[in-house]
C-alpha cells in the first residue's frame, strides 16, 4: 500500500499508486480542501449506509468496484477533478486521479485503475462472472 494521505471520519485514506499520489500532491490547497469535503461526505456515506450520489458514484464497467469520487463539483466548467478509489474495510485506497474532460470516464482509465487495484489484490484482472463463463465452456 502507498503513503497515507490523511484520515477521514474512521478510514484511513491511502494512495496505493504513483500517479494517485503525485495526482494528489500536485492539488492547489483550494483543490486539497474540496477533495477533503468530497472524501468526508463519502466516508459518511458509508458509515451510515446512506446511498452515496453527488460527490461519489459506483464506476461503470469497473472490474473491481472503484467508486469516481468527484473533487470537483458536477457540472462545473473546464476539466474536472475526479479519483478513481476503491474501498477495503477501513482503507480508501485511491487508485487513479484523473482531470476529466469528457462526459464519460475514458476506459482507459478504468482499465489501468482496475488493473492496479487487481495486482494488490492478488488477482487477475477478470471480474469473477467471466472466470466463471469462461470454466463453463
Amino acid at each position: 500500500m502507498g503513503p497515507k494521505l490523511f484520515q477521514c471520519n474512521t478510514f484511513s485514506i491511502y494512495a496505493l499508486t504513483k500517479q494517485a499520489e503525485d495526482f494528489a500532491g500536485a492539488l492547489s490547497e483550494r483543490d486539497w480542501e474540496k477533495f477533503d469535503a468530497a472524501m468526508t461526505y463519502f466516508t459518511r456515506c458509508l458509515l451510515t449506509g446512506a446511498p452515496v450520489l453527488r460527490r461519489a458514484e459506483k464506476v461503470r464497467g469497473s472490474t473491481q468496484k472503484l467508486y469516481e469520487l468527484k473533487i470537483t463539483a458536477p457540472g462545473s466548467k473546464g476539466p474536472q477533478q475526479r479519483m478513481l478509489c476503491a474501498v477495503e474495510g477501513r482503507c480508501i485506497l485511491c487508485v487513479r486521479g484523473i482531470d476529466k474532460r469528457q462526459r464519460r470516464l475514458a476506459v482507459a482509465d478504468i482499465e489501468a485503475a482496475d488493473k492496479a487495484l487487481a495486482r494488490r489484490r492478488g488477482g487477475g484482472h477478470e471480474s469473477s462472472r467471466k472466470k466463471e463463463r469462461a470454466g463453463r465452456s
